[in-house]
């Protein structure tokens, strides 16, 4: 059998939109060829479809292909006083157009542009530089000068701005590791920095107090404070609680408690006399002057018979005799009171 392409013609193409196609009826006669009624519809189809394809490349002409250029601006919503502006590639994005960018860009050359912005010109700088040099002393009126005098430093002013970082600030500063400072002579008054030396030399200078000069109070110690006899140091509430103890006191049965000027009071108790009797007793400590008052109380109090109980010899620093005038034996407590 013969390959068909080879064999059978194809229906002839042209472009055109044919306006109704033909409608096949039953009483149609079988004819084929280039001119056949069995030809005609599909020639007529095959016309309108090589029209529209011809309208749709031509739609396409002379036109960008849609990428992502195309694709990001069209995103855009623009609006008045807006422009154009590019964030990266294929990345434009809008910005506002103010008045000051609107007024630069209206103008109508360099010298307008300068003056809106307010920039020198290159003839403005040149007489501004020849002024400057002009003004300069003569060793430093030219850049190598200049250079030399900056120490060739490229970085001068970074050089100086870390420098100035390490200074502590006048007001206030925060001082790290051992700084030091002059020495104010002693008796300085001011708001010079006062250093350690000064301190102690301000310190050495001063001397103890008394009634009549100002200067340091030392605190008496316990035993200062129970010796009551050093008129140059303070006696704290603490330490004049201690002044009444230690060998200015005794609390046993038999005692003695010593008070500021002398005054001494002693006590104690009278043995068991029997009637008519007498108790010697030896006075817990001895009175360096001698007794100014004695007083003593029988104990027994449960007997109908008359207490009473005697002082003899008051006049003693050391002893205290006590008599018995009951008519039973009994004991007693006494208190003495000298210096």
């Amino acid at each position: 059998m013969a390959d068909l392409n080879e064999t059978v013609a194809a229906v002839d193409e042209f472009d055109a939109w044919v306006q109704g196609i033909y409608q096949l009826e039953q009483e149609d006669l079988v004819l084929g060829g280039a001119d056949g009624i069995d030809n005609l519809q599909a020639k007529q189809l095959l016309a309108r479809s090589n029209w529209l394809k011809a309208q749709v490349l031509g739609l396409g002409a002379g036109k960008q292909p849609l990428d992502a250029m195309l694709t990001a601006l069209s995103a855009l919503v623009t609006e008045a006083d807006q422009t154009l502006y590019f964030t990266g590639p294929d990345a434009p994005a809008l910005t506002a157009l103010t008045a000051f960018a609107r007024t630069l860009i209206a103008t109508a050359d360099a010298a307008a542009a300068r003056a809106t912005l307010g920039a020198a010109s290159p003839a403005d700088i040149a007489a501004a530089i020849a002024a400057l040099v002009n003004s300069s002393p003569a060793t430093l009126d030219t850049l190598n000068e200049l250079a030399a005098a900056l120490g060739n430093d490229a970085n001068f002013a970074t050089t100086i701005t870390n420098a100035l970082a390490l200074k502590a600030p006048l007001a206030s500063p925060a001082l790290t590791g051992v700084p030091t400072a002059p020495t104010a002579a002693l008796g300085t008054n001011s708001t010079q920095l006062a250093t350690t030396a000064f301190i102690a030399a301000a310190l050495a200078a001063i001397s103890d107090s008394s009634e009549a000069t100002r200067g340091l109070i030392k605190i008496s110690s316990a035993a200062e404070a129970q010796a009551l006899t050093n008129d140059l140091k303070a006696i704290t509430p603490a330490k004049l609680s201690e002044a009444f103890k230690g060998s200015n006191q005794s609390l046993a049965g038999s005692g003695y408690q010593k008070l500021p000027g002398g005054v001494i009071v002693q006590w104690g108790s009278m043995p068991v006399t029997a009637s008519g009797g007498t108790a010697t007793i030896a006075f817990p400590i001895t009175f360096p002057t001698g007794p100014y008052v004695i007083t003593a109380s029988p104990s027994s109090v449960a007997s109908a018979t008359p207490n009473s109980i005697g002082i003899g010899n008051a006049t003693t620093s050391s002893t205290l005799y006590l008599h018995n005038h009951s008519a039973i034996s009994q004991g007693g407590f006494w208190i003495a009171i000298g210096k």
